[in-house]
C-alpha cells in the first residue's frame, strides 16, 4: 500500500505486516528437567551394565578350568545268587561312587557291553550285562552301578576243593563308559564325551561255604599295567581324565573370547554411561542452584 488513501488523502493507511513463525523456547525448568531424567536414567543403565559386567566375570571364574577330573570312590562289590552248578556262578555288583567338581550336571552310560574274564589267563567268563546311566550333579555326587553275570568255565575249576585251594582267583572286566558333557556359557558352549576305558579286576577268594570274599575294585589303562589287591587291603580311587584336549582347548578359547568380549563391553558402557549421567545430573543442580 501507499501510505495514503486516494479518497482522503488527509488519512493514512495502516498496513498490516504478517506475522513471523517463532518456535518455542525451553525454559530453564523444562531444561533442567530434561537434564536430570536423562542424567539418572544413563547412571540407572551405568549401574545395570556394572551388574552385567559382573555376572560375566563370576560366569568366567565359574567356567575355568573348563573340566576338571571327576574322582571317584569304589564301595566293596556285593555278591548274590552263588550256586555251584557244574561250575562256579555268581552275580557281581559294583558301585563307583563319583564327585562332580565341575558346574555343569554329567551323564554317565555304558559304551558298550564289556566282558568278565577269570583266572590269570584271563579266561572268558560272563559279560558286563546291565549299567544303568546315571547323572553326576554339578559339584555332587552320584554312584555308577555295574551288574556283572559271572559263570566259570567248566575246565576252569572241576570241584569246589578246587575252588578252595586255589587261594585268590583274579576276576577281570572291561569297564567301557562315556561322560557326556553339553553345557552352555552366554554365546559359546562345551560339548564332548569323555570316554572311561578302563581294566578292572579284583581278587576273589572262596570258602566251602560257597561265601565268597573279595579285594577292593582296581582299575588302570592296560592289562600290563593292573595290579590286583589283596582281600582286606585298602581300595584306591579312580578318575575320569580329560578325555578329548582339542575339545576342551576349544570350549576354553570360545570361553576367554565370548565372556571376554561380553565383560569389556559391558564394563566400558557402564563407566561411560555412568560418567554422562553424573556430569548430566550436576549440570541440572547447577541450574536449580543458579539464579534465574
Amino acid at each position: 500500500c501507499s501510505g495514503f488513501s486516494a479518497v482522503a488523502p488527509a488519512l493514512p493507511i495502516r498496513c498490516r505486516q504478517p506475522a513471523r513463525a517463532s518456535c518455542p523456547r525451553m525454559g530453564a525448568k523444562a531444561k533442567n528437567g530434561c537434564l536430570l531424567w536423562c542424567g539418572l536414567s544413563a547412571l540407572v543403565l551405568g549401574v545395570g551394565l556394572l551388574f552385567v559386567g559382573a555376572y560375566l566375570t563370576t560366569l568366567w571364574v565359574k567356567f575355568t578350568p573348563v573340566y576338571m577330573d571327576i574322582e571317584c570312590d569304589v564301595d566293596p562289590p556285593g555278591i548274590a545268587n552263588i550256586r555251584l552248578d557244574g561250575t562256579l556262578k555268581f552275580d557281581m555288583t559294583v558301585n563307583i561312587v563319583c564327585f562332580n567338581p565341575n558346574p555343569y550336571d554329567m551323564k554317565v552310560e555304558a559304551a558298550e557291553v564289556g566282558g568278565v574274564y577269570a583266572a590269570e589267563d584271563r579266561e572268558d567268563a560272563g559279560i558286563v550285562n546291565d549299567v544303568p546311566m546315571v547323572t553326576l550333579p554339578s559339584g555332587g555326587e552320584g554312584t555308577i552301578v555295574a551288574h556283572l553275570a559271572i559263570a566259570f568255565s567248566d575246565g576252569l575249576f572241576s570241584s569246589l576243593p578246587a575252588l578252595v585251594f586255589s587261594g585268590n582267583i583274579p576276576v577281570y572286566f572291561d569297564a567301557m563308559l562315556n561322560v557326556d558333557i553339553d553345557t552352555q556359557f552366554l554365546l559359546g558352549g562345551f560339548k564332548t564325551q569323555v570316554p572311561f576305558d578302563k581294566k578292572c579286576g579284583l581278587m576273589i577268594k572262596v570258602y566251602f561255604s560257597l561265601d565268597i570274599e573279595t579285594s577292593p575294585l582296581a582299575c588302570n589303562d592296560t592289562w600290563e599295567l593292573l595290579t590286583l589287591p589283596k582281600p582286606g587291603s585298602s581300595s584306591e580311587g579312580i578318575s575320569f581324565g580329560a578325555g578329548n584336549e582339542e575339545d576342551i582347548e576349544a570350549a576354553t578359547r570360545d570361553k576367554d573370547l565370548y565372556l571376554g568380549v561380553g565383560m569389556g563391553c559391558a564394563y566400558f558402557l557402564s563407566l561411560l554411561l555412568s560418567a554422562l549421567g553424573a556430569v548430566a545430573v550436576c549440570r541440572s543442580w547447577c541450574l536449580v542452584a543458579s539464579p534465574a
